[in-house]
């Protein structure tokens, strides 16, 4: 082997090591919490805003794995929420709960069971 295929095959083999490394990531990213990333990043927030809500998901995020019961998980999302609720001005506030309202009519739709005719 020439050392310019050489060094094509070791290029080739890194660029998808890479690709096949990165790619759970992006995945991850695109799953749980991707409407609220969006959500948050249009309320145009300050960036002492944003480091305490970085800071306030990590808390809540430990104290829910902390959490026995579903009760106290249930309880420590919520004192989380309200803690970021805390940060956000009013206007931040009405225009996520307008986006919330916007995201439930867009949500995933429930299919209905149908019921089997009777014979």
């Amino acid at each position: 082997m020439n050392p310019k295929s050489l060094f094509a095959f070791v290029l080739v083999s890194l660029l998808t090591v890479s690709m096949t490394v990165a790619a759970p990531e992006e995945k991850k990213k695109e799953g749980k919490g991707k409407g609220r990333a969006n959500a948050f990043s249009k309320l145009d927030l300050s960036k002492d805003q944003k480091a305490q809500i970085k800071a306030i998901q990590k808390e809540t995020r430990e104290a829910v794995k902390a959490a026995g019961s579903k009760e106290a998980k249930k309880a420590a999302m919520k004192a989380g929420k309200d803690k970021i609720m805390a940060v956000l001005t009013d206007e931040q506030k009405e225009t996520l709960k307008k986006l919330a309202a916007e995201g439930k009519k867009k949500g995933p739709k429930k299919e209905k069971k149908k019921k089997p005719a009777d014979s």
